[in-house]
């Protein structure tokens, strides 16, 4: 079974959002391109691969948004 491109992009956009620590559409590009794929590879009968894929990219997204939330919250309150 092959891949599917989008599975790879959402991993990558995934860990690079969380370890570069680089913008929040990076992150939010992680989990539309996983969403994509994982609709694509459950159409597809088998014919693509990378679900485990796709979740790595959900995680490292979903934890570097969860972060970005945490630090708006932490400086909102600092503030007021």
């Amino acid at each position: 079974m092959k891949k599917h491109p989008y599975a790879i992009v959402s991993l990558i956009l995934g860990l690079s959002s969380f370890f570069y620590l680089l913008n929040l559409d990076k992150a939010l590009m992680a989990i539309i391109f996983g969403l994509i794929a994982g609709h694509q590879i459950e159409k597809s009968d088998g014919a693509y691969s990378g679900h485990g894929f796709t979740y790595a990219g959900f995680v490292f997204a979903g934890i570097y948004i969860a972060l970005v939330i945490y630090q708006f919250y932490i400086y909102k309150a600092s503030i007021i």
